[in-house]
């Protein structure tokens, strides 16, 4: 399988920056605006859609800056919740 690299970006020049972070760098921030619910557990997130998830590591983060993450490309179909 090839590689195909990804890069989703979004102009949001308006938006506050302490608002923004609160949606893209915290678990309730990325289930309220990216995903229908996020779990995670330390550097290790799980993005659920549906009845789909997807996995993802944290790979880079500076609060208030960016957070990266490198998605698996693996699919889980029956999505099973972390234990917290």
């Amino acid at each position: 399988m090839n590689k195909e690299k990804f890069i989703v970006e979004y102009d949001l020049k308006s938006v506050s920056p302490t608002l923004l972070w609160s949606y893209i760098g915290t678990k309730n921030g990325l289930a309220d605006w990216f995903a229908d619910d996020v779990q995670n557990e330390e550097k290790l997130f799980t993005f659920f859609w549906n009845k789909s998830s997807q996995q993802a590591h944290q790979i880079a983060v500076r609060s208030g800056s960016y957070i990266r993450f490198h998605l698996s490309l693996i699919h889980i179909s029956e999505p099973t919740r972390l234990r917290r």
